[in-house]
């Protein structure tokens, strides 16, 4: 690895901003189109997430691109931790269940207006 620049980590940042543009380009431009026609606002929370999602691939893309291991984006040690990925998700899910029974169960308690 070459040695420390200051102006290396500009320069990551600025390839990451037009990586992310380039891949957030045509999901985004079809995800818009579907907004136009729909009436809620939960388009608005999935561009949200599809801006964030894209994300990675970008900063991965990034990395390869400066001359990096991609995978030093997900971990120290250079790869992604499957198991403890999927300890996370499993609490995320458990508790996105209680999350959404618990709205279910004040929405049937609670009287309508």
């Amino acid at each position: 690895m070459p040695s420390y620049r200051w102006y290396r980590s500009l320069i990551e940042l600025l390839v990451l901003v037009m990586c992310w543009f380039l891949l957030l380009a045509v999901p985004y431009a079809v995800l818009h189109e579907l907004a136009q026609d729909a009436e809620d606002g939960a388009w608005g929370l999935v561009s949200i997430g599809l801006m964030l999602a894209i994300l990675t691939p970008a900063a991965m893309l990034t990395a390869r691109v400066m001359g990096r291991l991609a995978g030093s984006m997900s971990s120290v040690v250079g790869r992604i931790r499957w198991r403890w990925l999927a300890i996370c998700v499993g609490l995320f899910l458990v508790s996105y269940a209680v999350a959404v029974g618990a709205s279910f169960v004040i929405e049937v308690i609670s009287p309508t207006p």
